[in-house]
């Protein structure tokens, strides 16, 4: 993939980056399974205000995986993202691929080397490298390296957990689960184990959090 870094804009004074994120994917072994939903949402924030400064991009895709990719998944996993029932619902075979909106339109019907262009490049477009924000945000970075076939990530070392936030908001022993957090926090959470609605509720939860108003255009 090609470093477009020569054609990023300059960065603004006092914003930082942010790319909420959430992946379902066949299996928990990145060596091993591979991601079929992704989201990304990209949002800046002003230092200065603690308000968000844009909305930012989505990303949305679901991705069918290959037969011999299938085989090797795990079955648990498949069944809490009901990977089969949304598939089917999409009309999807093994190696094909969609991307939608934010509504859940789809808008392309993408392959899978310009899925990982684009997710590229819209980490690589940042004026900054923006930090991952999610529920076990590791988790999605090392499946996200590995959809990129990449080493050296694009995004900022440090990343947000909500999980870990909102278990020191509740003197908690340990991380809840993000529809936990949501329920602590009384937020509305998205379609849980979905890559669209996790994303949603990882916003919502990091906004309640911060004290962050949402973002309205």
């Amino acid at each position: 993939m090609s470093d477009r870094a020569n054609n990023k804009a300059a960065p603004e004074a006092g914003l930082v980056g942010y790319a909420f994120v959430d992946s379902e994917t066949t299996g928990l072994n990145p060596e091993l399974h591979s991601i079929w939903e992704l989201a990304i949402l990209f949002r800046q924030r002003s230092a200065a205000t603690g308000r968000w400064a844009d909305s930012g991009p989505l990303l949305h895709f679901v991705i069918c995986p290959e037969r011999r990719v299938l085989k090797d998944a795990d079955p648990i996993a498949l069944e809490v993202g009901n990977f089969q029932e949304r598939i089917s619902a999409l009309g999807l075979e093994p190696g094909q691929s969609l991307q939608l909106d934010l509504s859940g339109e789809i808008i392309d019907r993408p392959q899978f080397s310009e899925i990982c262009s684009l997710v590229w490049s819209e980490f690589r477009n940042q004026a900054d490298p923006v930090h991952l924000v999610g529920a076990n945000p590791s988790f999605d970075s090392e499946f996200l390296l590995r959809l990129l076939a990449v080493e050296r990530a694009p995004w900022h070392h440090r990343m947000v957990d909500v999980e870990s936030m909102a278990m020191q908001r509740f003197g908690l022993a340990r991380p809840p689960g993000l529809q936990e957090s949501a329920k602590l926090l009384d937020v509305v959470p998205g379609i849980a184990h979905s890559a669209r609605g996790d994303v949603q509720t990882t916003l919502a939860v990091f906004e309640e959090l911060n004290g962050i108003p949402e973002f309205t255009s």
